[in-house]
């Protein structure tokens, strides 16, 4: 049995009698009742549910999901093809940077040469230095 307040403050609709003997609260309809009423809330819910699937009409219900399966290949042909697209434009944007820097080492030969023999010998002096 619950304490008077904590019972008012779960059901507030529910009258409280004092119970003349424990001196507790006792409620008026009994546990039975509100589990009974529960139960008919929750029959009536699952004959609401039973009513709605019975008026679904299954040849609607694949011919709609024939139409997603549709839109879902669609929409990755597109996303596929839009990748493709970007995939091209960075590989040509690297390849037009390669040749560019290519180009700009073919015009400074000389200051190319100088700069590989210098990180040569930095890359030389830094892993002789890590050995010793």
């Amino acid at each position: 049995m619950r304490s008077g307040a904590a019972c008012q403050a779960h059901f507030p609709a529910r009258r409280l009698e004092r119970k003349a003997d424990s001196g507790g609260f006792e409620l008026c309809f009994s546990e039975r009742a509100h589990r009974s009423r529960r139960f008919e809330l929750a029959r009536d819910k699952v004959a609401r549910l039973v009513r709605d699937v019975k008026d679904i009409d299954s040849d609607d219900l694949y011919d709609q999901i024939e139409k997603l399966t549709d839109n879902v290949h669609q929409l990755s042909q597109r996303v596929g093809k839009s990748a493709s697209r970007q995939y091209g434009r960075a590989r040509d944007y690297a390849s037009e940077r390669a040749q560019e820097a290519e180009d700009l080492m073919k015009d400074n030969l000389a200051a190319s040469l100088i700069l590989v023999l210098g990180l040569g010998l930095l890359v030389g002096y830094l892993i002789r230095r890590s050995t010793d």
